[in-house]
């Protein structure tokens, strides 16, 4: 498994169509707004790859000043979900970035949800967090 960085036609072609399907209306940003933090090198679109198959992706961006990475969005495809491999990119994600003193994340509040089902995915996004190594702030 590995991970591959792509531009922003490659992010366009493969990534963000998963993208919209994978997250709700109101947590993406516009595609526009991700392109212009592309061109202003503040955000990596990166493949997550296992066998040569391109199983989920990772959008990280950076601050100005900040020593840490924002992981902003991980995302297993459906299929390849539950086998490791959101555990593994993290890792590698970790590896990629080893100069930067630390990768951070902002999670929705579990709880807090408008339904039943999103709480449960937020919980589920909470732990699988908490289980790889992640701390709450």
């Amino acid at each position: 498994m590995y991970l591959k960085k792509v531009d922003i036609k490659e992010f366009k072609k493969i990534i963000f169509k998963e993208y919209k399907k994978i997250f709700p209306r109101l947590e993406r940003k516009f595609y526009m707004t991700l392109k212009k933090s592309y061109s202003h090198n503040n955000t990596d679109f990166i493949e997550i790859i296992a066998e040569e198959q391109f199983v989920g992706f990772i959008i990280t961006n950076f601050i100005k000043d900040n020593p840490y990475i924002q992981l902003e969005y991980i995302a297993i495809l459906e299929k390849y979900r539950n086998k490791g491999y959101g555990t593994n990119a993290i890792k590698l994600l970790k590896e990629l970035y080893k100069e930067y003193d630390g990768i951070f994340i902002e999670i929705e509040k579990v709880g807090e949800g408008n339904s039943d089902e999103e709480n449960k995915i937020r919980q589920k996004r909470e732990s699988f967090y908490e289980k790889i190594g992640f701390c709450k702030l």
